[in-house]
């Protein structure tokens, strides 16, 4: 890979809406060369701009990147014990009993 510097706009024809491919030879080895231009573009697409699809806004947000991260875990089934969870944490006792009781219940000690 050669240590040339170029964006987006250098890589792809504004005109035609298609890969530079004589650049990105020059730039890349086989396998990123491949990788980029196995992506498709769109030609309605006028301005390139990054977009977190998380984020209400589209900016990145690390809370919504948590988000991502727990919906991932809580869905899938495979990680999940059966039981009534939210019955230890209803209980009438201090905060260390019931947390203890969790990790208990759920073989986590």
């Amino acid at each position: 890979m050669l240590n040339t510097f170029c964006s987006n706009k250098d890589i792809i024809e504004p005109s035609t809406k298609i890969w530079n491919t004589a650049l990105i030879s020059n730039m890349f080895d086989y396998n990123i060369i491949q990788l980029i231009l196995d992506t498709p573009l769109h030609p309605l697409v006028h301005e390139d701009k990054i977009i977190w699809k998380a984020g209400k806004n589209g900016n990145y947000f690390v809370r919504s990147a948590y988000r991502i991260c727990v919906t991932e875990i809580a869905e899938n089934s495979h990680l999940h014990i059966p039981g009534k969870w939210n019955s230890i944490w209803k209980l009438k006792v201090p905060p260390k009993i019931r947390n203890f009781n969790w990790r208990v219940s759920g073989w986590f000690l």
